[in-house]
């Protein structure tokens, strides 16, 4: 697989009204991030508790997308500011290859998800960690939505693929995207590009700075808008839209 930056934080650069100084708020929790990954139990399995998530892009093989959700709430947009500029640092994971050229795009998620429970060696798995130790830890019960998936927007039902694992809970039937891993404009996301960047990091291995992505201008106002309240927040889909240089 061509692969790998984590995702880790993002900044949020405020412009200062007429009479008040510039600022600065950093975020760097989220209140929730997965990855949907095309090949992880063909595509029903999801990694929400994992550890890291991983934004790739394979030609001949998997592809992963990442969602993540910032609370926003604590920005504070006074009257007269707004968001003049935004960053989004990727980190280089260890083990894995790396990017030195990678088209990146976000835009935001156009309904409510939620992670899943998914998880790595704390549910004793020796892998890449996907998929549930029970079928709660995939869907919620009624009136609740399930987990992402590539293939689920909402996972309504979960049994155990064997052909994936003897114990990883996986979905079984859902609601679908639009298209795999909700990358579907309009569809599964807005028409409101947040990211388009090259990410060109340099071949590091190891929780090592990657690059930083820069928001849109557009993107700055989604970000403004989730923080006033006047768009409701679902977070970003991010996405490598190919053509990498891997390593």
């Amino acid at each position: 697989m061509k692969h790998l930056v984590a995702v880790s934080l993002v900044v949020l650069f405020v412009a200062a009204g007429s009479a008040m100084a510039e600022r600065t708020v950093v975020i760097n929790t989220t209140v929730q991030d997965t990855q949907c990954h095309s090949g992880a139990a063909s595509g029903n399995a999801d990694r929400g508790w994992a550890g890291r998530v991983d934004v790739t892009w394979d030609p001949d093989g998997p592809i992963c997308t990442v969602q993540l959700q910032w609370d926003l709430s604590g920005v504070n947009l006074l009257p007269g500011e707004s968001i003049e500029s935004a960053t989004l640092d990727l980190y280089a994971a260890a083990g894995g290859f790396w990017y030195t050229d990678a088209p990146i795009v976000a835009y935001p998620m156009k309904a409510e998800w939620w992670e899943g429970r998914g998880c790595t060696s704390s549910q004793g798995d020796t892998g890449w960690g996907y998929g549930g130790a029970t079928a709660a830890d995939v869907t919620r019960g009624a009136g609740e939505l399930g987990a992402i998936s590539w293939n689920y927007s909402d996972a309504t039902s979960a049994g155990i693929d064997a052909g994936w694992s003897a114990t990883r809970y996986v979905a079984t039937g859902g609601v679908a995207w639009a298209a795999g891993g909700a990358t579907d404009i309009g569809g599964d996301v807005l028409n409101r590009k947040m990211i388009d960047e090259l990410a060109t990091g340099g071949s590091s291995l190891g929780s090592t700075l990657f690059d930083t992505l820069n928001f849109t201008a557009e993107g700055c106002n989604v970000l403004a808008e989730w923080a006033n309240g006047t768009l409701d927040n679902h977070g970003l889909n991010l996405w490598v839209t190919g053509g990498a240089t891997d390593h």
